[in-house]
């Protein structure tokens, strides 16, 4: 069964979206089965990794890296390496950004600094064919049994490597300096005593952010199920805690031998031989322990074995991408995806301060895809498998070197809003509808139907062949068929109610209209209505402005200014007065000196006196004029004034 993603229709077309283009899934095929080796081990692998838009896979055959960009502009590049593994590589793990690349196997490490970044669409290396990179040999044949690798999480140039080996031997190195180990720690016993009765650390990884700064919670698993925890950071002085307590206390609390580990948002996984996974909440304070509320089976194989057969007894290979709830779980016959609800009801308790609410912790698992149905079918174990972006899409490497592409559905929790709900704010809420809630919940299915994946020389017998056909026919209409059904039952009867209820909304969607019409008028006459008024009022406005000015030119009080001007005309009128009393002396003055002049004659010769009496004259005229004038402006301003 393949699903896939389609767009919108452009033209004529529709365009596949998908992570790798369909070039680059072919020059994939093209480079990966050139050469296929053997798995010795018949064990799941994990040779393909992803970091934002590059996917690594490990070919085998020729013993180089390849890598993928992503979108349609793809392209496949080639990695050669300076120093090629001499060990069988059992797992690829990708730093933080893809700025380096560690490639292990159980009798070596091998780190691998990816070339810058440059070019159109920051290609490394600018986007050549073949590009050769520097290696790094971390750990060498006779060092120790390597069980796992992991980046170290606080590093800021990506360069700090952890390696687990059988002992319980925890080193870290900085491979961006070199070779030599940074520090190493010893989680256990340790012993070969301890290691040879089954006591040997199996698997580690990486918790979130420590309550102490620049120190890095450490899971180590053991094979007889005990967990420790190690406080790492990127110095020397590592802390170990451990065993940590199980709770609640029961005898079947991670019984079996456990294989591998994995944290995802406060939930441990782990997992067993037997394909039982147990997740566990982590609980902190002063003492860390584990709260365990879920044990998951998983269907190994699509056909029903027999109690003693132990080819589904097999380890299990977990790895996550921390962006969500979800993990994916490998094996010798298939692989598995399975999502935690339990990380978003943790988060949602955390923001809100509630207690979280256990009975909606059930876990999906997903039978993704089946490469053994039956214990009789040739060995085809998973060679790898990762979760990449956009569009969310499982890629898994198949043990005949081809690489099979797998829709994911978004996760049905969502993570809690960023915005507190304390605060103020004009944003609402978006809450997802009840109806989608109740289709969701429709369309859940309890058991997948995988894709069935197995060898090419894979032969089943008549019987099993028709107990896989029935199977897979159940499945399909048990959790596709009938659940489809039911959905569709539900939306009919959804479209009913909805059409009744449109029915009800468009005829008071006509009884508005009538209203509006009438509410129309009723506003049109109150607008001429306030048209008349505002005109009336200002026609009164001007009646009353009129008789205030009349009413304010009979008060017989006069105000400051026309007392000042009052003032000023009394002033004047003094000057006036002053100026009358001098025009009449000098008219006195004049008859005087006419006298004087009349009398005495012999004072002078005639032409002086006429001299003098021009001047008297001159003076006198213009003396009078002023005079006048002043007269002039104080009977223009007695007139103004009314006095």
């Amino acid at each position: 069964i393949h699903f896939y993603k389609r767009s919108r229709k452009v033209g004529s077309e529709m365009k596949v979206v998908t992570v790798l283009a369909s070039a680059v899934m072919e020059q994939l095929a093209d480079k990966l089965g050139k050469s296929v080796s053997s798995n010795q081990k018949d064990q799941a692998t994990n040779l393909i990794g992803h970091r934002e838009d590059h996917v690594w896979v490990w070919n085998r055959g020729e013993q180089e890296l390849l890598v993928a960009s992503t979108g349609d502009e793809g392209e496949v590049q080639v990695m050669e390496l300076t120093d090629c593994p001499v060990f069988q590589v059992e797992g690829l793990v990708v730093s933080r950004t893809g700025l380096w690349v560690a490639i292990w196997g159980s009798e070596g490490v091998t780190a691998v600094e990816m070339p810058r970044r440059s070019g159109v669409g920051g290609r490394m290396a600018g986007g050549r064919e073949r590009v050769f990179c520097r290696t790094v040999k971390v750990v060498q044949a006779g060092e120790g049994e390597v069980q796992s690798v992991v980046w170290h999480p606080g590093s800021v140039g990506e360069g700090h490597l952890v390696v687990l080996t059988r002992e319980g031997r925890i080193r870290l190195y900085n491979v961006a300096e070199g070779e030599e180990m940074v520090t190493e720690t010893v989680v256990g016993s340790g012993g070969k005593v301890a290691t040879a009765l089954g006591e040997a650390a199996v698997d580690l990884c990486f918790g979130g952010v420590g309550e102490e700064e620049g120190q890095w919670p450490l899971f180590v698993l053991y094979g007889n199920s005990q967990v420790f925890c190690v406080s790492a950071g990127l110095g020397e002085g590592w802390g170990v805690e451990g065993p940590l307590e199980v709770q609640p206390a029961r005898e079947d609390n991670y019984s079996g031998e456990a294989c591998s580990l994995v944290v995802c948002g406060g939930v441990l996984a782990m997992a067993t031989v037997g394909g039982v996974i147990y997740h566990s909440v982590v609980l902190g304070g002063d003492t860390t322990s584990l709260h365990m509320y879920e044990r998951v089976e998983l269907e190994l194989g699509a056909v029903s074995a027999a109690g003693d057969s132990s080819v589904f007894c097999c380890p299990v290979r977990l790895s996550t991408d921390g962006r969500a709830g979800r993990y994916l779980a490998t094996h010798r016959a298939g692989l598995h995806q399975v999502q935690l609800p339990m990380v978003a009801i943790l988060r949602e308790a955390e923001h809100s301060g509630t207690p979280p609410d256990l009975d909606q912790a059930t876990s999906l698992v997903e039978h993704l895809v089946c490469t053994r149905p039956t214990p009789s079918s040739n060995p085809a174990p998973v060679l790898g498998a990762c979760v990449a972006y956009p569009p969310t899409t499982v890629l898994c490497l198949l043990s005949n070197n081809t690489l099979t592409s797998l829709p994911v559905a978004p996760s049905a929790p969502s993570p809690p809003p960023l915005i507190s709900r304390d605060s103020e704010s004009p944003l609402k809420e978006v809450k997802p509808s009840p109806f989608d809630s109740q289709l969701l919940a429709i369309l859940s299915r309890s058991s997948t139907q995988p894709l069935l994946k197995s060898a090419a020389a894979t032969t089943l017998s008549p019987a099993e062949t028709l107990e896989l056909l029935t199977g897979a026919t159940a499945t399909l209409r048990r959790e596709y068929v009938a659940r489809l059904h039911v959905a569709k039952e539900e939306l009919i009867a959804r479209v009913g109610t909805l059409a009744t209820r449109r029915d009800g909304q468009e005829s008071q969607l006509d009884q508005l209209e009538k209203d509006r019409g009438k509410v129309r008028d009723k506003a049109e006459l109150l607008s001429e209505r306030y048209e008349d008024v505002r005109d009336k009022g200002q026609e009164l406005g001007a009646r009353v402005e009129a008789v205030l000015t009349r009413l304010q030119a009979k008060i017989p009080h006069l105000s400051d200014k026309e007392l000042a001007m009052a003032r000023e005309v009394s002033s004047l009128d003094r000057r006036v007065q002053s100026l009358e009393g001098g025009i009449n002396q000098l008219r006195e003055k004049e008859k005087y000196q006419r006298y004087q002049v009349e009398v005495g004659g012999r004072a002078g010769t005639r032409d002086g006196r006429d001299k003098r009496l021009d001047t008297i004259k001159e003076v006198l005229q213009t003396d009078s004029k002023s005079i006048a004038d002043l007269v002039k402006v104080v009977n223009d301003i007695k007139k103004d004034l009314g006095m």
